[in-house]
């Protein structure tokens, strides 16, 4: 999904599955704006939306479990 006033995307669901560093770093070339934070499934993060915060939840082999936002 691309935003429509920045245009830069906020959603990612095509890197599900994908190599979590390999994930940030596709995100990070889409939207140099974001900053982008790895964290294992399970652990408990903020529940507050931030427009320049992108969360990439990962599994037990280290790739993106849910749809980045």
């Amino acid at each position: 999904m691309i935003d429509a006033g920045t245009g830069y995307k906020y959603e990612w669901p095509e890197l599900v599955g994908v190599n979590g560093q390999h994930a940030k770093a596709i995100i990070e070339k889409d939207d140099p704006l974001v900053i982008v934070r790895l964290f294992p499934k399970g652990f408990v993060t903020f529940p507050d939306f931030c427009c320049n915060r992108v969360v990439i939840i990962l599994d037990e082999k280290g790739n993106v479990s849910n749809i980045p936002l």
